[in-house]
């Protein structure tokens, strides 16, 4: 799982390289350093002005990830809809909409909680909550692909959710 993550964030940086004109995206820097990851909160950005045009406001606050599931789970009915013979398509899509909505999904998560984009042990960008890393990326991944996410405290199937699970994990290692 983590492989074919890893080769279609490659994917998704090459495609953010060329949208950025030629910015270099990624470099071969240290896990876990900053300096080398793409612009996670302008593409978070990019993403909510994307929808904001499609007449869906996102403002970075705990209640837009409601509007992002919808987006989520509207995405995963095209996926579900492509052919076998669309399956260069479909990864393309899996592979944007991770990355994208990802992004928003972490930057709610760094606003609110408190963290910073950094790589994460499998070389995603994640969010770096000092109690524990966040990767919203694979998050949105695996809820693009399977409908769920195992969580510790048990499977999660919306962002909603994953958000709430994270939160009061927050509170809970604070709090001890």
């Amino acid at each position: 799982m983590f492989e074919s993550l890893k080769k279609r964030w490659q994917e998704a940086s090459e495609r953010v390289d060329e949208v950025n004109r030629g910015k270099e995206l990624a470099s071969q820097t240290a896990p876990g350093d900053p300096e080398s990851l793409p612009d996670m909160i302008g593409l978070a950005r990019q993403f909510a002005t994307t929808l904001s045009n499609k007449g869906l406001r996102l403002d970075f606050k705990p209640a837009s990830l409601d509007v992002v599931d919808r987006v989520l789970v509207s995405s995963r009915n095209e996926l579900a809809a492509m052919s076998a013979v669309e399956l260069a398509d479909r990864k393309r899509v899996e592979t944007h909409a991770a990355l994208n909505m990802g992004a928003y999904v972490g930057e709610v998560l760094r606003v609110d909680e408190g963290g910073l984009w950094t790589k994460g042990p499998d070389g995603l960008p994640a969010v770096d909550l000092g109690w524990h890393i966040a990767s919203p990326i694979a998050t949105v991944l695996g809820l693009l692909t399977r409908g769920r996410v195992e969580m510790p405290g048990g499977a999660v199937e919306s962002l909603v959710k994953y958000h709430g699970v994270v939160s009061a994990a927050s509170r809970e290692a604070l709090e001890g």
